[in-house]
C-alpha cells in the first residue's frame, strides 16, 4: 500500500511539475510571435513621453516624443543645470539644442548624448521586432533585447503595450516612464 502511495505521490508531481514547465514554456514569446510583433509595430509610430531616468546616481527627468518624421526630441527638464538643453535623435545624427545654440554632435562624446541614444535605440529596436523576446509577468511583459552593445529589459503593460520601465544594467541606468502614450 505504501509503495502504492509513493508512485501516486511521484507521478503526481511529475504531472504537476510538466504543467508548470509548459505554462512558462507558454509565456515566452519571441520575435517571431503575432503579439509580440503587433506590441512593436506600435513603437514605429509617434509616442510621448516623460521619463525618469537613474544613470550612475544621478537623477534626470526627460520629455520624450517621437515625430512622424521618426526622429526623437528629447527634452531635459531636471536637473536644473540641464534643463533647456534638447536633443533630437535620428538614424544617423544627434543635434543638441541649448540657449539658442544648435549643433551636431558624436554620439560617444558626451554622457548625455549615450544615455539619449541608448534609450532611443532600444525603443527602435523594440519597434524593429528583431532580436527581441518577451516573457509574461503578470500585467507585464518584460521584453529584452541588446542595443548599442548592451543588453536591455523594457517592461509594457500586457494589455497597451506602454512603456512602464527600462533598464539596462551595464550603463547602470535604469528609466521609468510615468505617462507613455502610443499613438
Amino acid at each position: 500500500v505504501t509503495m502504492k502511495k509513493l508512485l501516486a505521490m511521484l507521478l503526481s508531481a511529475g504531472v504537476i511539475i510538466s504543467l508548470c514547465a509548459c505554462t512558462s514554456e507558454d509565456k515566452k514569446l519571441t520575435e517571431n510571435d503575432e503579439g509580440l510583433k503587433q506590441i512593436s509595430q506600435k513603437y514605429e509610430n509617434q509616442y510621448q513621453t516623460t521619463a525618469n531616468i537613474e544613470y550612475n546616481g544621478t537623477k534626470i527627468k526627460v520629455n520624450m516624443e517621437k515625430t512622424e518624421e521618426g526622429s526623437t526630441k528629447i527634452d531635459f527638464l531636471e536637473p536644473a543645470m540641464l534643463k533647456g538643453m534638447a536633443f533630437e535623435v535620428s538614424e544617423n545624427n544627434i543635434e543638441v539644442g541649448y540657449l539658442g545654440m544648435h549643433f551636431n554632435i558624436d554620439p560617444n562624446n558626451l554622457s548625455s548624448s549615450i544615455i539619449v541614444s541608448t534609450i532611443v535605440s532600444a525603443f527602435n529596436t523594440m519597434a524593429s521586432g528583431s532580436g527581441i523576446t518577451a516573457e509574461v509577468d503578470g500585467s507585464a511583459l518584460n521584453v529584452t533585447g541588446t542595443t548599442n552593445n548592451a543588453n536591455f529589459l523594457l517592461v509594457l503593460d500586457k494589455n497597451s503595450g506602454n512603456a512602464l520601465k527600462l533598464e539596462i544594467p551595464s550603463m547602470n541606468l535604469v528609466a521609468e516612464f510615468d505617462s507613455f502614450t502610443l499613438n
